[in-house]
């Protein structure tokens, strides 16, 4: 063929996409089932843009902005829709009756196995989630909790010790609560710590978790172009199944559900208490009166520890360890969400930052106010009910209650150990 019939050839090729993209772009702008609902131009015309926005981490705040232009409901992406009343938790997470009427929203297989591969507690869906969690539940019951309180006091111990005997210089907090999350979990799951603590450095297997998990947002846009979803299933290939691989995807599931968040959360809660001193002040008062030693602090006791447990609350508020939504898709025939219907195959999410920062539905959102969850008539017209930080319904966070007692019994002994100060390189 002559050069002349290649470039010709190209040529084609490369008007027909042209042509294909902008028929695309007409379509889901004036034919698309959700022409109607409102969003911003590129973001009802392509995917593109939110794939770009997600990328590069700057998707909850957008999604904000969104939300204070448009309302309630706006369409992110040409087949999705973010949610942010208070109805919208229950309709799109709760449980739901299994008929005609109100069918179950099942998670989006795009975003949560853009590659396939074996399931997990945390992507797997219907039965297939609820056998999942039935075998895993028993490791997360109030009697495994009382079971498991003396592996993460000797973590949590070893904790202590390693900031004692770095307490004369300022301490990366973030990495040494990591530490903890991740030896406790590691013994809890495997029967083994990953030595972080007693190494003060992360396990290169733990590297290579948080190296996924930036990966993993790349991963997730992949499920909606099939070209490059196709390219990485082929590099990331693994058979599906139900015996040993999907027993190292659940283990996976565990090790980063049941660390990460938990030091993530820790992290947030100790930088508000250092920019907000009334309430450190408070808050250092109530855990140094409420026990004559540190040793009373256990999984039970720091349950009257009302303060904290309000400080806890509004830093999960603030700095919500899933930002984003996890997304449900609308099943056949459409259903409705917070009264209004919405046709089947769409894609729905709430999504945490922008639900918690509305101004709809926290007064001063974006100030730390521990006071809005002790009855402080001041925020007495916040919608508290809106704050579901381990989600709602038969598929909320099954780790909920060991993260709960792990981050008080860490916050209550660092508070007594500790007079604390931020570094200057963290002021801002």
């Amino acid at each position: 063929m002559s050069l002349g019939g290649i470039l010709h050839i190209i040529g084609l090729g490369f008007g027909l996409a042209i042509l294909y993209l902008l028929g695309s772009i007409f379509y889901n702008l004036f034919l698309h089932p959700l022409r109607k609902f409102p969003g911003p131009f590129w973001m009802r015309a392509t995917r593109d843009t939110y794939c770009y926005k997600l990328v590069f981490g700057t998707l909850p705040f957008e999604i904000l902005d969104l939300h204070n232009y448009y309302g309630d409901v706006v369409r992110i992406a040409p087949d999705e829709l973010a949610f942010s009343d208070r109805e919208a938790w229950k309709e799109i997470m709760g449980h739901r009756i299994k008929d005609n009427k109100r069918p179950t929203f099942e998670k989006y297989e795009r975003f949560y196995r853009p590659n396939g591969g074996p399931t997990d507690i945390a992507n797997s869906s219907g039965t297939e989630h609820q056998v999942l969690r039935r075998l895993l539940s028993n490791g997360f019951s109030d009697r495994s909790l009382r079971e498991q309180e003396p592996i993460v006091k000797r973590y949590v111990d070893l904790l202590l010790q390693r900031l004692h005997e770095n307490s004369e210089r300022p301490v990366d907090i973030i990495s040494w609560y990591n530490y903890t999350t991740f030896d406790v979990i590691g013994d809890l799951a495997f029967g083994e710590p990953f030595g972080c603590l007693d190494n003060s450095d992360y396990h290169p297997w733990v590297r290579i978790i948080f190296e996924m998990a930036r990966f993993g947002t790349v991963n997730q846009t992949a499920g909606y172009f099939p070209l490059l979803r196709s390219v990485l299933t082929s590099i990331l290939s693994t058979k599906a199944g139900i015996t040993e691989p999907q027993l190292l995807k659940n283990c996976g599931a565990l090790i980063v559900g049941g660390s990460e968040t938990t030091a993530t959360l820790l992290s947030g809660v100790t930088y508000l208490l250092l920019k907000t001193p009334e309430a450190l002040r408070k808050l250092t008062a109530e855990v140094r009166s409420s026990f004559k030693t540190e040793d009373e602090i256990n999984f039970t006791s720091v349950n009257k520890l009302t303060y904290m447990l309000a400080c806890l609350e509004e830093a999960f508020r603030m700095y919500p360890p899933i930002a984003g939504g996890l997304p449900r898709q609308i099943p056949k025939g459409g259903s409705e969400v917070s009264g209004r219907f919405i046709p089947e195959d769409t894609v729905v999410a709430i999504h945490q930052w922008a639900m918690y920062h509305n101004a709809k539905h926290f007064k001063d959102p974006f100030t730390y106010h521990p006071e809005r969850f002790l009855g402080d008539p001041k925020f007495g017209s916040d919608h508290k009910d809106v704050l579901q930080p381990f989600h709602v319904g038969p598929r909320n966070c099954l780790g909920r209650n060991l993260a709960y007692v792990e981050m008080r019994v860490i916050l209550a002994r660092i508070i007594w150990n500790f007079d604390l100060s931020l570094a200057e390189q963290s002021q801002d």
